[in-house]
């Protein structure tokens, strides 16, 4: 019976969506629950909660054992948990979560080689319909996790690689640092992002070029870049058709991942395949 908990890592979640969208999962699953204490908020300052306090939550998850920590939401924050926990000590519990909470998925990532959903978050404005969130809990029940995600652009010739990657502007603030990976050789990167102004995507994938780190890529799929603003949806088109004409790496897209509405999970670490107009991956626990 798989344990989960479900800390505030980052921004508080909206209390009523995470109660009912906890209680459809424990419904619907033979899973536990490991109950944290509350994370107090600045009511100056309530982007995230104080440190100590989302500290304790993530101690208390990893040192329980749990089998998945899933973060409640996302929002701010999460980086400042960077480095003050070891986290090779816990590659057996599974992270679940996208958005700020990439960060913690990344050092996780760079140091242990541990397994990390990218998925949406009980307390945050994207969720699943209850059909996608079903097809979700059984792969946290399998001890042979998989999933596909449909792309865009037909590929003529299968191209393969450990998956990695997660929010666009989180992945490139950590360049550079510990918690990035030493090498991206023979990697599938998946990369999405949120109302980041079309100029900063391409700073952030100038500094993905020029630090080297796409050294060995096989490949590189762009989720979906969501904006309010009609007009930069227009550059988003212009931004992807420029990497596909100027960059070394092959790139793709995909319009099942971001922050979106069914936020279609995959699995950081997993072997995969992109071929035909799927990516399909899978891992042995």
């Amino acid at each position: 019976m798989p344990v989960l908990s479900f800390p505030t890592l980052s921004a508080p979640s909206n209390k009523l969506l995470l109660e009912q969208r906890l209680k459809y999962i424990f419904q619907s699953k033979n899973f536990t629950q490991k109950t944290l204490s509350e994370v107090k908020f600045d009511e100056n300052w309530g982007f995230y909660g104080d440190l100590s306090s989302r500290l304790n939550q993530l101690n208390l998850s990893l040192n329980a054992s749990v089998d998945y920590l899933w973060a409640s939401r996302g929002g701010y924050g999460v980086s400042d948990l960077l480095g003050k926990i070891e986290l090779k000590n816990h590659e057996n519990t599974i992270f679940i979560g996208f958005s700020d909470f990439t960060s913690l998925m990344s050092a996780r990532y760079a140091e242990c080689g541990g397994l990390s959903w990218h998925a949406s978050m009980p307390g945050g404005a994207f969720w699943y319909d209850d059909e996608l969130l079903d097809d979700f809990l059984l792969q946290l029940e399998s001890s042979e996790p998989s999933g596909e995600v449909l792309i865009e652009e037909n590929i003529e010739e299968p191209i393969k690689g450990k998956v990695y990657g997660g929010c666009f502007s989180v992945l490139t603030n950590l360049i550079g640092t510990p918690y990035f990976p030493k090498s991206l050789d023979k990697h599938i990167l998946i990369l999405e992002d949120i109302e980041e102004h079309p100029a900063r995507l391409m700073r952030y994938w100038r500094q993905w070029e020029n630090s080297g780190v796409l050294q060995g890529v096989s490949a590189v799929v762009f989720g979906r870049l969501v904006y309010k603003d009609p007009a930069y949806r227009e550059y988003h088109d212009i931004f992807i058709q420029f990497l596909k004409k100027n960059s070394h790496v092959p790139i793709y897209t995909s319009n099942e991942i971001g922050h979106i509405h069914n936020n279609k999970p995959f699995l950081i670490g997993a072997d995969a395949v992109l071929e035909e107009n799927k990516l399909k991956f899978s891992a042995v626990l």
